[in-house]
């Protein structure tokens, strides 16, 4: 796993609540509990690409596998266009919220991504039942 913040590798542990459910395949995005011994994987983003932008989102290509419609995150302001790269909480139809758009390997906007999807999905963690 390479860091966004400095391109640094490391190992990361799943969080329990992700282990048996989620796979990280290169390339994914995820954001990491930095405050543990070992650093858990806390949460895990698809990367797809914009085929046509839409009103509140754009029409996504999941790799060539599937397209799927997805909406923009409620709070962000992104300004999507064909080609890009964007992630997501989610590559199914009908669940597919964009969440930022990536630039290389950089977030475009992180303020934006720091200030609106971190705290929300903080609150998604904390409202899961101990396992």
């Amino acid at each position: 796993m390479k860091l966004l913040s400095d391109g640094r590798g490391l190992n990361a542990l799943y969080l329990a609540h992700m282990k048996g459910r989620v796979i990280v395949y290169p390339g994914q995005l995820v954001a990491l509990n930095m405050d543990m011994a070992v650093p858990e994987i806390s949460w895990r983003w698809h990367r797809l690409k914009v085929i046509k932008v839409q009103p509140g989102g754009a029409l996504l290509d999941d790799r060539g596998l599937r397209e799927v419609t997805g909406t923009v995150a409620l709070g962000l302001a992104l300004d999507l266009k064909p080609g890009q790269t964007v992630f997501t909480n989610g590559n199914q139809e009908g669940s597919c919220e964009i969440h930022g758009v990536l630039l290389g390997d950089q977030i475009a906007q992180p303020e934006q991504f720091e200030q609106v999807i971190l705290p929300r999905i903080i609150a998604i963690l904390a409202a899961m039942p101990a396992v």
